[in-house]
């Protein structure tokens, strides 16, 4: 394997298209391990046209969806492809015989408001620990909590994908010989991920 190729950023993009009135969208699109599909993929009419913020082109990704055979969803196709993400790409369009059907970008189009996600821990019951979360969530964004034992640097996912932080529940059961344990939750819009708050959990509170 290259060294450029071990240093790349691949893409999973997730979605539908419906061949019946040709309308489609992008279910989920996130970074992912290197992927062993073939670089070597047939054209297609239906493809992920990867541009920059000024529209212009860097790759064309062929998408081949996979229709179902019950009557009722016969002309929906679902669709899955791995590719590597250009330097400077923004935004991905899902073409279909030349005509926009979806889009999406690659990084928020408006920033937050600062401590508007602030991280905060309910009250105790049990072995579950509630989050709170003060203000309201980014609509363009989902959430990640992950929680480490105190000292430790391998961070533990709990939650993924939510749509707010305080979706979230922490269970002390996952860290059985800790005294403490610190809880973190991420951002991610787009590709942009960044850490909005931590706490701290002490087993003696």
């Amino acid at each position: 394997m290259g060294e450029s190729n071990m240093r790349a950023t691949w893409i999973q993009a997730v979605g539908t298209f419906n061949r019946a009135d040709n309308s489609g969208q992008f279910v989920s699109v996130q970074r992912a391990s290197e992927s062993s599909v073939s670089e070597d993929q047939n054209a297609s009419s239906l493809h992920i046209s990867v541009e920059d913020d000024g529209g212009k082109k860097l790759a064309e990704i062929p998408v081949s969806p996979a229709f179902g055979s019950c009557d009722d969803v016969v002309d929906v196709g679902t669709f899955q492809v791995f590719f590597k993400l250009p330097k400077d790409a923004k935004i991905f369009r899902l073409v279909h015989e030349d005509l926009e059907i979806a889009i999406y970008f690659t990084s928020a189009q408006q920033p937050t408001a600062p401590g508007t996600e602030a991280l905060g821990l309910g009250p105790r019951t049990g072995h579950s620990v509630p989050l709170t979360q003060a203000g309201s969530p980014d609509p363009d964004a989902t959430y990640t909590v992950q929680a480490r034992e105190k000292g430790s640097d391998l961070w533990q996912t709990l939650d993924i994908g939510l749509d707010r932080p305080d979706a979230g529940q922490i269970d002390l059961n996952q860290f059985p010989n800790a005294e403490a344990i610190e809880v973190r939750v991420l951002k991610s819009s787009g590709f942009d991920l960044e850490e909005i708050d931590r706490a701290e959990i002490g087993f003696n509170e």
